[in-house]
């Protein structure tokens, strides 16, 4: 996920979690997760925590929160400076994974979080398999 467009990371004021998810579409033996600072305009996004977490089963379409549990990979990271890179590495949980998800708190966090700014999201790893075809309806 690369977005440059500086004002797309705006929410509204009834959403009550903001939060960045990668949908890989299939199973990944995940080595590293870049997260970059690339925010010319403000320091916002600066000093800022939030939470990385990996997801290593099988979404399903029909009931998104079926998906859970989350693995925790990392918490209370934060960027100190623009232009910043964090490199993290998933011990333990970086087989099979298949969405990478990037917010602030959580589903039912109180108070409401802002919305969390950052421009570049890679991740580097090896594809191991796919889904399994879902029958259609």
């Amino acid at each position: 996920m690369v977005d440059l467009r500086y004002f797309t990371y705006s929410k509204s004021e009834t959403d009550t979690w903001a939060y960045f998810m990668v949908n890989l579409a299939a199973y990944f033996s995940v080595s590293l997760i870049s997260l970059v600072m690339h925010n010319d305009l403000d320091d916002s996004g600066l000093g800022v925590p939030f939470d990385v977490y990996v997801q290593t089963t099988k979404p399903n379409r029909c009931i998104e929160s079926e998906g859970f549990p989350w693995n925790v990979c990392a918490k209370n990271i934060m960027f100190t400076s623009k232009g910043q890179r964090i490199n993290l590495r998933c011990n333990g949980m970086n087989e099979n994974v298949t969405k990478i998800f990037v917010s602030r708190g959580g589903p039912d966090a109180i108070p409401v979080f802002p919305a969390l700014k950052m421009s570049e999201l890679q991740i580097y790893g090896v594809k191991t398999g796919e889904f399994p075809r879902e029958t259609r309806w």
